[in-house]
């Protein structure tokens, strides 16, 4: 928060394409969450937002049930070593509001992914016509460890 990283606007991949240098940032040991390296993918896109509230669409919705939908921001964190990542799930823990924690290194996806899924509430800004207020905004942060992460872009697992 409040750094040159955390204040970019990377929501437009034309603009930032996904493998920028800019969407990325490395934490040093005396950083919340150390020897990490910080992906940001931007926020997606207004029609894959659209297509996923319209998929969850019952049939007494009036509208899509955009509210419902998580996931819309995230960020990717891979660290130097499981020490790391042990430090930095213990302050995420303490100081945000997670409302979950899904351990994929106990339990696997089943395609052999590893990492720890959060799902972070934030409280932002909203305006309509009649009046300013917040709303709850659900991020999911992803933590996962360098070495597992070099052999999954490279296929391997």
């Amino acid at each position: 928060p409040g750094m040159e990283w955390g204040l970019s606007d990377l929501n437009d991949p034309a603009a930032v394409p996904p493998s920028h240098e800019s969407r990325m940032w490395c934490s040093c040991a005396r950083d919340p969450l150390p020897h990490g390296t910080h992906y940001d993918p931007g926020v997606k896109q207004e029609s894959e937002v659209l297509e996923q509230a319209q998929a969850i669409m019952g049939p007494l919705d009036e509208d899509p049930p955009f509210a419902s939908l998580a996931g819309v921001s995230s960020v990717l964190v891979v660290f130097d070593s499981a020490a790391c990542l042990l430090k930095a799930a213990e302050w995420v823990l303490a100081h945000m509001d997670v409302l979950w924690l899904e351990n994929n290194f106990r339990n696997p996806h089943c395609t052999g992914y590893r990492d720890l899924s959060f799902g972070i509430r934030q409280f932002v800004e909203v305006s309509d016509a009649f009046e300013a207020h917040q709303r709850a905004h659900i991020s999911e942060l992803t933590f996962g460890l360098k070495d597992m992460h070099d052999l999954e872009d490279r296929g391997e697992r």
